[in-house]
């Protein structure tokens, strides 16, 4: 396998077409990792929570990282980025409505967006992964 280095607008690109993330946040002084169905907005990444919930405490004023990635396991390729930045929450009334326009819905049940969180993509990295050409595995496998 070969891992190149991606654009920032290559990982923009590719970001746009998946829906679910990851963003790492730090909770009791330890990181955690909370999957998100985001959306993309100008250069950010937008995500809903719920106001009492320990990810909307997190994201409040803080640096966080995102990571999203995508992997076709019999091509043996795919992609990986990672985006750094302040978080906020979107907090004018017709900026949030805008942005609640633009989430996925939910997939926890009873879960409702009451507030935006706004990842401002200060640091963006990525690797895309593909097969090595003529490497021995691609002939006899691993």
């Amino acid at each position: 396998m070969a891992a190149v280095d991606m654009t920032r607008e290559e990982c923009i690109a590719v970001l746009a077409g998946v829906s679910i993330g990851r963003v790492a946040i730090t909770h009791a002084a330890l990181p955690a990792v909370v999957p998100v169905n985001f959306a993309l907005y100008r250069d950010s990444i937008l995500f809903g929570v719920m106001s009492e919930s320990r990810l909307a405490a997190a994201t409040e004023r803080s640096v966080v990282a995102f990571q999203a990635d995508s992997f076709d396991l019999s091509e043996k390729s795919g992609w990986s980025v990672m985006a750094i930045g302040p978080s906020s929450w979107v907090s004018d009334s017709l900026d949030l409505e805008t942005a609640k326009a633009l989430l996925p819905e939910p997939w926890a049940n009873g879960h409702t967006i009451e507030r935006v969180v706004q990842i401002t993509m200060a640091r963006v990295n990525g690797l895309r992964i593909q097969p090595a050409t003529g490497s021995p595995l691609d002939e006899t496998g691993p």
